[in-house]
């Protein structure tokens, strides 16, 4: 009854922290049989049962506070217990982002790497431009790429990248469209503007994977 109102895309996510709490209980509390209403006192006692980030607690109990709101029951993640128990967890496990930003001096690295780790020059040029045009235009990997047979209504296209000429000689800049991405308005298009620089230039990346590719309609990438 709960699933039915739920989409696709949110049943992965709430269907973890229920199936976690369900094997707690029958572990921990020795409860057996389903479950109906979570006490706050249980809550609390399996959210201190858990070690994972705290991003992840927060996740998963705001998933089982959310399906007691669906089924029109009290939700036990809002008493004060429950919130004073959230905040000391996340000082005693605070999340962690092993992951650092990629600065230039790193993309200058990626980007040489290429002729050491791609055999072809196609797949050379290829990964190159994608590297500099995703750095310098902050696009996710959702608008440059997908698995293949894969439907990606973001991503973008090679009708989507305008080149731009000053005083009609050579190329200096791309305006990329973006009529698709992430809580876009497709109505109001952002135009993203990138132009020759250095060390890293992403024109001159970019139009050498084009002069390869050639101009046959389809993704840029």
């Amino acid at each position: 009854m709960l699933e039915a109102s739920l989409s696709t895309t949110f049943l992965c996510t709430y269907r973890r922290p229920w199936y976690l709490y369900r094997h707690f209980q029958a572990d921990k509390l020795q409860i057996q049989g389903p479950i109906v209403l979570i006490l706050s006192e249980h809550l609390a006692l399996f959210i201190a049962e858990k070690k994972y980030a705290s991003c992840t607690v927060l996740t998963y109990i705001s998933a089982l506070g959310f399906l007691h709101q669906l089924a029109g029951f009290p939700d036990p993640t809002k008493g004060d217990m429950i919130q004073l128990t959230l905040r000391g967890y996340s000082k005693l496990n605070p999340a962690r982002d092993s992951r650092l930003p990629i600065s230039l001096p790193i993309l200058e690295h990626i980007i040489s790497s290429c002729f050491h780790t791609q055999a072809t020059l196609y797949k050379r040029r290829l990964l190159q431009g994608m590297y500099a045009i995703a750095f310098f235009a902050a696009l996710r990997i959702g608008e440059i790429t997908c698995q293949p047979k894969q439907t990606n209504r973001n991503l973008a296209f090679l009708n989507q990248a305008s080149f731009m000429k000053r005083n009609r000689e050579s190329i200096n800049t791309i305006e990329l469209t973006l009529r698709h991405y992430k809580h876009s308005n497709p109505a109001e298009p952002v135009n993203i503007f990138i132009y020759q620089a250095q060390p890293v230039c992403s024109v001159t990346l970019l139009l050498a994977y084009l002069n390869l590719r050639g101009t046959s309609p389809g993704p840029l990438f």
